[in-house]
């Protein structure tokens, strides 16, 4: 009997098929009605255009060219979603490419990229939504190559030095390394300091110049202590021009300047028998330059304030400011003091009160 039962069991279908039977059959109808809408809709692709296409490389001595016609690599995407083309743009894609190392290259080439829909990507990709096509497949794209050289620093001047004279200068690094695109790096040939001034009087205590001169985009400075700070240090001498030299004036009369008012006069002055020679010595081109003037010598009696013999200290105008050496000789004058009386119906010599002192009066010798 159990046999005969279990049997029969068997042959009944399951309940559970049975069920609410229409309502399952109305569901299925639906489920494939939202099929085909779907399918349907994904069937009319549209355009997504301007997508980035970002290149990386394998090989760090690889670059992108500056010079390429436009910033960067861009591509056209033909997508098919259920949802409305306007949603997406541009910026919500990107593809990913990556260039192998590229042998033998020393300059710009040309390389031609490999692009595939699945390069695309977008996080995330919504569902329904899927990459049909891209274009173009092999654009042609600008690569550079990574190099270092050598460039010498130079320092611009302005102003010049006192003649006869001239600077020796001594730069720490003299050569700077930099790196860049090579396309870059053949547009430097040096790199500049800020300006030096010549004429300026602490010139030998300058000890570091800054770094002025602007590089090229993505060329660096290798060199580690020029890099950190920018500044390169420097040495600056000034040196004579040439070996020293000497010019000499004989017999040159002797000017007096007596400001000694009214009551002093000096006794038995001539110009003509009271002379002094004058030696110079200093480059030969300061003395070349000096050589349409002619020394004159004078003394000053304005520290004479009583009757006697007074020794004046013989002086010179109209000489140049960069000699080395001057000598005088003699160096020293006797004039005799004797007073004016008041019945004197004329002084000894008259005195030449109104004539001042030159502002460039020199002494005997420069140390």
């Amino acid at each position: 009997m159990q046999n005969t039962e279990s049997g029969k069991n068997k042959e009944k279908p399951p309940r559970t098929f049975m069920t609410d039977y229409w309502r399952k059959i109305i569901a299925f109808a639906l489920a494939i009605s939202v099929w085909w809408m779907i399918s349907k809709q994904m069937e009319s692709p549209y355009t997504v255009h301007n997508v980035r296409v970002n290149v990386e490389f394998e090989d760090d001595t690889l670059c992108l060219s500056r010079n390429m016609d436009y910033p960067h690599v861009a591509a056209t995407l033909e997508i098919k979603s259920l949802f409305s083309g306007s949603r997406y743009q541009a910026d919500d894609f990107e593809v990913e490419v990556v260039i192998p190392s590229v042998p033998n290259k020393s300059s710009e080439f040309l390389y031609d990229l490999k692009l595939d829909v699945n390069m695309v990507k977008r996080k995330p990709m919504p569902i329904f939504t899927k990459v049909e096509s891209i274009q173009p497949t092999t654009p042609s794209i600008k690569l550079d190559v990574i190099k270092q050289k050598d460039v010498p620093v130079v320092v611009p001047e302005k102003g010049v030095v006192k003649v006869g004279y001239t600077t020796k200068k001594k730069i720490m690094p003299p050569l700077v390394r930099i790196s860049g695109p090579s396309a870059q790096l053949n547009r430097v040939d040096k790199l500049d300091t800020e300006v030096l001034d010549l004429a300026r009087e602490d010139l030998e205590n300058v000890k570091a110049l800054a770094i002025s001169g602007i590089l090229p985009p993505n060329v660096s400075i290798l060199t580690p202590n020029v890099r950190a700070k920018r500044i390169v240090a420097v040495e600056i001498k000034v040196v004579r021009e040439g070996e020293l030299s000497r010019k000499e004036y004989k017999d040159l009369p002797v000017r007096l300047l007596s400001p000694l008012g009214g009551k002093l006069a000096v006794s038995g002055w001539g110009e003509a028998k009271t002379k002094v020679d004058v030696v110079l010595e200093g480059t030969q081109s300061m003395l070349n330059a000096f050589s349409s003037f002619e020394p004159m010598p004078y003394i000053d009696l304005g520290d004479a304030s009583e009757i006697g013999t007074f020794k004046a200290k013989v002086k010179l105008t109209n000489i140049p400011e960069q000699y080395d050496r001057l000598v005088i000789k003699p160096e020293q004058i006797e004039v005799k003091l004797v007073e004016i009386k008041p019945d004197a119906a004329k002084p000894a010599v008259k005195p030449v009160n109104e004539q001042p002192i030159p502002k460039d009066a020199r002494g005997a010798e420069k140390k």
